[in-house]
């Protein structure tokens, strides 16, 4: 991973373990799409709700040359996994992103 991930925790405090999985997961980003400029994960707890558990917002903002891609998740209790969904949608998106790219090059031939 050539980029750099960028960590900001609000209204909790930072989790080293959400860290470690999110650069592993970044990692796998940078093989789907080799040219992101940098990448950005703010975790936030929203307010708790008495009855229904802690909930939580991830968004993840992806720079690539010329464009962004952002995603957000919103979620109780599982921190983690949001992180997760955060990260495979990102994928997602990067990966029609290079195909648009790539069939827009192919057509200018």
């Amino acid at each position: 991973m050539e980029f750099p991930l960028d960590f900001t925790f609000r209204n909790m405090e930072p989790s080293a373990r959400l860290q470690e999985e999110a650069q592993e997961s970044a990692s796998k980003l940078s093989k789907v799409y080799s040219r992101i400029q940098s990448c950005r994960l703010v975790v936030e707890a929203l307010d708790q709700r008495h009855l229904k558990g802690r909930e939580f917002r991830v968004q993840l903002h992806v720079q690539v040359p010329g464009d962004t891609v952002h995603v957000q998740k919103d979620g109780l209790d599982d921190l983690h996994s949001l992180t997760r969904e955060a990260f495979h949608s990102a994928g997602r998106q990067l990966t029609g992103l290079n195909e648009r790219r790539r069939e827009k090059h192919r057509t200018q031939e």
